[in-house]
């Protein structure tokens, strides 16, 4: 009933106002099941400005909601470090982060 109204008035459906799809990034691939899960989430959450950030043992965190990718970064880099001392960011916002030092020359 509620699709039959929207599609009468061309508003589409109710998938369409639904929200956007999460985006497709690869999950670390150093990441167990629980971890992916995690990943995962950090794909689904629509907050603005957030970072995932992985060990290569597996160890992860993820921060959303910030004012900035950067302290979104930083946060989620200082989250994982309690869990695994060698963390890198992985994923800020949508794209996946640079790896270290290849932005510089």
């Amino acid at each position: 009933m509620i699709d039959s109204f929207l599609r009468d008035h061309h508003l589409g459906t109710r998938d369409i106002a639904a929200g956007p799809t999460p985006p497709s990034l690869p999950a670390p691939p150093q990441l167990r099941e629980k971890g992916r899960a995690g990943f995962a989430d950090y794909l689904a959450t629509s907050s603005p400005h957030r970072a995932f950030a992985v060990s290569p043992k597996g160890a992860y965190a993820y921060r959303s909601g910030r004012r900035s990718a950067r302290e979104a970064a930083e946060a989620a880099l200082a989250a994982c470090t309690e869990y695994g001392p060698d963390c890198a960011v992985y994923a800020i916002d949508d794209e996946l982060a640079e790896p270290a030092g290849a932005g510089s020359r």
